[in-house]
């Protein structure tokens, strides 16, 4: 029969690994931005495991070897996921955290520099683009001038620091509430940031774990089996995606 000590002990053990499990079922999701989460939900979660009040030696010593793999497998030395430039970028520009999770400054820096070199690539590439336009004739018009200064003056947008003005505008800009959706927030931001909006979409799509892929193996699993060995890739892909559609569109 359990004694009030081993109830504790079970209580505390629950209150550790709840946090966890919840971490663990909303990184994995796949109907919504996962990638800029990581950093962000992994500093809630280790300040919310340092907050809690362990009362018994037994728990106690698990609480804090839960905490001392938490620390050495997301901000180690060697593995510290802010210096991980697909989850930095990402959590920077999401609207509802930019620079509130991070512990590094200089990560936040590098991670900085790293967008700005995408915008001006961008940049670069419009400029191109621009510039293959121009060399088409095309009809006489007195804004043609007007046109090129827009791109000049969007080309040669820098601070002295090295930071594109718009990339700077939008991380002083407020975060926006977490419930909201990033990608409905950025199309209404993307007239406001236009070059800082063409990196958002580029790394918003990038999934924070491989729980999505095992998901669409697993139905793959189920599909093709011993007994419909036979078929076609094309029907079995069709079959996949259907069985993948949300409840609300068999209605």
């Amino acid at each position: 029969m359990s004694t009030h000590t081993d109830l504790q002990i079970l209580k505390d053990i629950c209150a550790i690994l709840r946090p966890v499990e919840r971490v663990t079922t909303e990184i994995s999701g796949e109907l919504y931005v996962t990638c800029s989460k990581i950093i962000p939900i992994i500093n809630c979660l280790i300040r919310t495991l340092e907050k809690l009040d362990i009362t018994h030696e037994i728990s106690e010593c698990f609480h804090k070897n839960v905490l001392l793999q938490l620390q050495n497998r997301f901000r180690g030395k060697d593995s510290n996921i802010e210096t991980n430039s697909f989850l930095s970028i990402s959590t920077l520009l999401d609207p509802r955290f930019k620079k509130l999770h991070f512990s590094s400054s200089l990560a936040v820096s590098t991670a900085i520099s790293k967008i700005s070199q995408l915008m001006k690539n961008n940049q670069i590439e419009t400029q191109c683009n621009v510039e293959e336009n121009i060399n088409i004739p095309r009809k006489e018009d007195l804004w043609n001038i007007h046109d090129e200064l827009i791109v000049s003056s969007s080309l040669n947008s820098d601070e002295p620091g090295g930071i594109p003005i718009e990339l700077r505008q939008f991380l002083n800009a407020n975060v926006v509430s977490r419930s909201e959706d990033p990608f409905k927030i950025w199309q209404k931001l993307k007239d406001v940031y236009p070059m800082v909006y063409e990196v958002a979409m580029k790394y918003f799509v990038i999934v924070g774990t491989s729980v999505p892929s095992e998901r669409l193996f697993s139905a793959a699993g189920n599909v093709i089996s011993m007994k419909r060995s036979k078929i076609k890739g094309k029907r079995a892909s069709q079959i996949i995606f259907l069985g993948s559609l949300p409840k609300k569109y068999w209605k």
